[in-house]
């Protein structure tokens, strides 16, 4: 992306840029990426920003390569990134706040997961075969019952399936192949919430790869458990470490934002230094990945009004970009108390 329509806060970093972030996504809706340089900056924007927009805020969990194959999976988190990727593709006018590390997670490309969505509607038709196949494709497990997101059941002429981004679980019933009814219902008293006409499921993980995908990576995995898991896909989360196995265009974050998003990047010298450390420290390469990040802003936020030297043509850019200089004393942290800050 070039300097055009690139805007340069000089002064402002942490909560400090909350109000002014609130302000920018008044007009037009749209949605927003905002990245901290740490999970623990990100938390506390996203308190702040609720003081100052009525706008959907999610905080995306924090993201550390995962290697090892016996780690309790976390399926809150992975539900906390769907509901934000679903969001997106609903299009609604989202606010994501992440930590850089969270946004450098790379993906598969945002069309599969498009992809994936599936279309139920009352009175249509679908094999009981297709269905059960879909929803693995999907990410959902099977399970005795549909208690949790991310999970199914299948009972007779019933299937009930627990979307990861809603409150309750699904139940459709059908007779023979055809579509009866669709409901929203509750798991401990298995009683009706709502009936619906349609209902549009999205994926249960954000990692699905397509059968030649995993075919490739099965291929070309220099580790050989890895390979393995990549013939059976059973272990997603240790697959999402070898993303560039499965396909050559890696995504990351900021690529699932629909055009005219704003995006906004706090302190990015702050950010470089920190992945650049932590990639280090665990011998990888985020090189081109940081690159791609600070090259997607349209808005950065600076405390000293410098931008780094990994941004590309960051001297032309501070020239050219939009620059507005901030005097501002830091924000003590409230606790969440109103009491707090009305006195402050």
């Amino acid at each position: 992306m070039g300097s055009a329509g690139i805007s340069h806060y000089a002064g402002l970093s942490d909560t400090l840029i909350a109000p002014v972030c609130a302000q920018l996504l008044e007009s037009p809706e749209r949605p927003a990426l905002i990245v901290l340089p740490t999970y623990d900056r990100a938390v506390r924007l996203a308190g702040t920003l609720g003081f100052f927009t009525d706008k959907k805020i999610a905080l995306l969990p924090d993201y550390e390569p995962f290697l090892f194959r016996y780690e309790a999976k976390s399926r809150g988190e992975l539900n906390d990134r769907l509901r934000a990727l679903i969001a997106l593709e609903r299009g609604e006018p989202v606010i994501l706040v992440c930590s850089a590390s969270a946004a450098l997670k790379e993906m598969l490309p945002p069309g599969i997961f498009a992809s994936h969505r599936m279309e139920f509607r009352v009175s249509s038709v679908y094999l009981d075969t297709e269905v059960k196949a879909r929803l693995h494709a999907m990410g959902y497990e099977r399970t005795p019952f549909a208690e949790a997101p991310g999970e199914y059941s299948v009972r007779g002429d019933i299937i009930d399936i627990y979307p990861a981004d809603t409150d309750y679980p699904v139940r459709l019933e059908f007779f023979g192949d055809e579509l009866d009814s669709i409901r929203f219902f509750d798991t401990d008293t298995q009683k009706s919430i709502r009936k619906l006409d349609t209902f549009t499921l999205y994926p249960a993980d954000e990692f699905l790869p397509t059968g030649e995908m995993s075919a490739r990576a099965a291929a070309t995995i220099p580790d050989a458990e890895a390979r393995a898991e990549a013939a059976a896909l059973t272990n997603r989360q240790l697959l999402e470490n070898y993303v560039s196995y499965f396909t050559d265009e890696t995504a990351f974050l900021a690529d699932y934002m629909p055009s005219g998003s704003l995006v906004c990047v706090d302190d990015p010298e702050r950010v470089t230094e920190t992945i650049t450390f932590a990639a280090n420290e665990a011998g990888m390469d985020r090189s081109g990945g940081l690159r791609r990040l600070l090259s997607s802003g349209t808005v950065f936020f600076t405390p000293d009004g410098r931008l780094p030297a990994a941004l590309a043509d960051a001297a032309a850019l501070a020239g050219a970009a939009l620059r507005y200089e901030y005097r501002a004393k830091p924000t003590p942290l409230m606790g969440g108390s109103l009491d707090l800050l009305r006195a402050e």
